[in-house]
């Protein structure tokens, strides 16, 4: 009897093995990013103090292969290590927004003078971190999991935050960042465990197949809160939204225009995949306690309200970026607001919406640090005669703003025509009028700093050239807003994806 058992343990040994090896296999993208932040850390041990600022060759080297793994991935969806997360065209193509964010924010730390003097292989380690833990985000189909990539992440964000150890608004910026973080962290968990001991089991899969049992349970409803209030924190929404201003204007610029993004999509990839499960139209979901769909939308509506009107009123051109960003998250939660169980339309309008932003908010970043370096300030007023003092980073940000807004001819205008169709198509008019008011109200503190730009008299006086490559990566930045208003290979690609349990 006792060699039936051993028997037994080693054939499921052997099962477990075959499992995690097959898995290993499509798991190629987050081993190179694995080895790479290690190869940074050991290589800023041997490097001199001066010279590692060159790692960031090998942090954008690795994470070019593992772009073009994620590329080359061969199409169709699995579950991988017994359903902890899914590889399909879903989660690959957040993947490869958070690392084109990534990507990028190596090459403003050129420009950015994050820590003058300091060491950045733990930067760049940081970094990767982040984005490892952000890639695990995207493909998380077990609520373990979603707790602890959101914790990878988040952890070293907090610290890429507070990185400049001198600044006093970076330490603040940290320290805040980290407060709402746990917080939100130990509402999501809460919520988690709750979920876990109503369904009896940790995949998200299970919300949809319990749901029809659990439909009229108040606990049910507050445990999914408790989540959604927690998800809420890392795309920046309202009511979870309090660090925005302080972390975008405290980090250095390149941290913020990652967080800005990545981070972002992050948060919209595991929103999304959870939020898919909870869909109006599902089998035995039409009772539901609370219905899903109006919350959202009334988060939507909220969120992009509070953002524009409070940016209204800011100098800082960091913080006005901000509370911009914290509107968008209300844009993109428009399409969320959209999904139904035989209409995916919302869910892809926020895929495409988001490789816009992507493009359209680090270009925006990007000049800001041009401009702080040269010139000095962060303040909107130091923006003043720019369009003749810079004239390249200014006609870059007046290109983004008019994304930013939605104006054609930019990629921003398809975006929210996709976010405002979806919307209608789902009746949801009352959310798309918001939409359309929100984004007037947004014309006016956008075209603030574009008159102090152009319209305002500045100082005249020659200030510096902005570096060759600054001028060159704000110009690829710009090319893309053009590029996805008048060509529809995204669009196409967008209409594709697909996720497992969809």
């Amino acid at each position: 009897m006792l060699d039936g058992a051993n028997a037994l343990d080693q054939e499921a040994f052997s099962r477990f093995v075959s499992t995690v090896g097959e898995s290993l296999g499509a798991f190629w993208p987050e081993i190179i990013l694995t080895l790479t932040l290690c190869g940074v850390l050991v290589a800023d041990l041997f490097l001199p103090r001066e010279r590692s600022r060159s790692l960031a060759y090998l942090a954008l080297g690795g994470s070019v292969l593992a772009l073009f793994l994620l590329l080359v991935q061969p199409e169709g969806s699995t579950l991988l290590f017994s359903g902890m997360v899914a590889l399909d065209s879903y989660a690959t193509f957040f993947k490869v927004v958070i690392l084109l964010g990534a990507m990028v924010t190596v090459g403003l730390t050129w420009l950015d003078r994050v820590n003058e003097g300091a060491r950045m292989g733990e930067f760049y380690a940081l970094l990767l971190s982040a984005v490892l833990g952000m890639f695990l985000m995207a493909a998380a189909t077990n609520m373990i999991m979603i707790y602890l990539a959101v914790e990878l992440a988040s952890l070293s964000s907090y610290a890429l935050v507070g990185y400049r150890r001198q600044s006093r608004l970076g330490s603040e910026a940290s320290l805040k960042y980290a407060v709402y973080g746990s917080m939100s962290s130990g509402l999501m968990l809460f919520g988690l465990s709750l979920l876990y001991g109503m369904t009896g089991s940790l995949a998200i899969s299970s919300l949809a197949e319990t749901g029809a049992r659990l439909a009229t349970d108040a606990g049910f409803a507050i445990a999914i809160l408790l989540v959604l209030a927690g998800l809420a924190y890392k795309m920046a929404a309202v009511p979870m939204h309090f660090w925005v201003p302080d972390v975008y204007q405290g980090a250095p610029t390149s941290v913020t225009a990652f967080l800005s993004v990545s981070s972002k999509a992050a948060g919209f990839a595991v929103f999304l995949r959870f939020m898919a499960a909870l869909v109006p139209g599902r089998e035995g979901l039409e009772a539901l306690f609370l219905d899903w769909k109006s919350i959202v939308a009334v988060a939507s509506a909220l969120t992009m309200t509070v953002g524009n009107l409070a940016a209204l009123f800011q100098t800082n051109i960091k913080r006005m970026l901000g509370y911009s960003s914290i509107a968008h998250a209300g844009y993109l939660l428009m399409g969320v607001a959209a999904l139904d169980a035989s209409n995916y339309a919302g869910f892809k309008a926020v895929a495409f919406y988001l490789v816009v932003y992507l493009f359209t908010n680090l270009g925006a970043f990007a000049v800001v640090v041009l401009v702080s370096n040269h010139i000095g300030t962060e303040e909107i007023e130091g923006y003043r005669g720019l369009g003749s003092r810079m004239k390249l980073p200014a006609f870059a940000m007046a290109v983004f703003f008019f994304s930013l807004i939605g104006m054609p001819p930019t990629a921003g205008f398809t975006g929210k025509f996709l976010l405002f169709r979806a919307a209608i198509d789902e009746n949801l008019y009352w959310l798309a009028m918001f939409g359309g008011v929100n984004t007037a109200v947004s014309v006016y503190y956008y075209f603030r700093v574009l008159k102090a730009m152009y319209l305002d008299g500045g100082e005249v006086a020659a200030c510096p050239a902005s570096p060759l490559a600054g001028r060159v990566l704000v110009a690829l930045l710009a090319i893309p807003v053009f590029y996805l208003f008048f060509f529809g290979s995204l669009a196409s690609w967008t209409q594709s994806l697909a996720f497992v349990g969809n």
